[in-house]
């Protein structure tokens, strides 16, 4: 078997592997157009996700990945070998190599993220709330106030767990006779009266009120929840055959 040396890698190898004076791998490798045809890349400058078209999605290592992925062009059929990301506040990172024939050509390739706030955290920052939970009859004391905040607290790790970005707490003050919460959606304001429900009885009111109209029509409603502890008659009169 004849062999001949690569000018360009300095292997040996078969005579039928060389194509122009070097070996087909080598060959390979400088023909070979690459690039990653990605948009920009956008992330949230609090929550840390990231813009996919029109929707806002948690950052994921995996689904990033195969974004990149997707996004490899180049003129020669090529695999995949592996796949690095180093993510930094100013900076991502991408180390790749691509097997082309018998060649591993490696790359390195750096993006620079756009920040901006998703629509959900420039909600939380301009003062935004959707619901209104006026809580009336079950004292201010510190203990109390302790109880409800833990309450709200608990509910809103369940609900961002959900994917409720809307899950914060806007405001919360002491007025006479209860508390008023300002919260940043309907969902977390029905999620904590539904727990508050369980451990008392209570009388509620639902009131919406109209505050916009969105683009293609769409109502824009604030919700104020009253609720108010029953009075002992009210318990009693519950419990009283007729």
């Amino acid at each position: 078997m004849q062999t001949l040396i690569c000018p360009s890698c300095g292997l040996e190898k078969n005579k039928n592997l060389f194509e122009d004076s070097i070996c087909k791998a080598c060959f390979n490798k400088d023909k070979l157009f690459f690039d990653i045809k990605l948009k920009d890349i956008i992330l949230c400058k609090s929550c840390g996700r990231i813009k996919e078209e029109f929707m806002w999605r948690q950052f994921a290592e995996d689904s990033f990945e195969d974004l990149i992925r997707k996004n490899i062009k180049s003129n020669l059929d090529f695999t995949l070998k592996n796949l690095d990301l180093v993510f930094s506040k100013n900076k991502l990172s991408v180390s790749l190599n691509l097997q082309v024939g018998k060649a591993i050509c490696h790359y390195n390739v750096s993006f620079t993220p756009k920040y901006q706030y998703c629509p959900d955290c420039y909600k939380k920052i301009s003062d935004y709330f959707e619901a209104l939970v006026q809580i009336r009859g079950f004292g201010t004391d510190k203990q109390k106030e302790k109880e409800v905040l833990h309450l709200l607290e608990k509910i809103q790790k369940g609900e961002l767990k959900k994917g409720n970005f809307g899950a914060y707490l806007q405001k919360f003050e002491k007025v006479n006779n209860g508390f008023d919460l300002y919260l940043g959606s309907k969902e977390l304001a029905r999620a904590f009266i539904r727990e508050f429900a369980e451990k008392y009885d209570f009388e509620k009111k639902e009131s919406p009120k109209l505050v916009g109209i969105l683009p293609g029509g769409k109502r824009k409603t604030r919700t104020t929840f009253l609720v108010r502890k029953k009075e002992e008659k009210d318990l009693n009169d519950c419990t009283t055959n007729p």
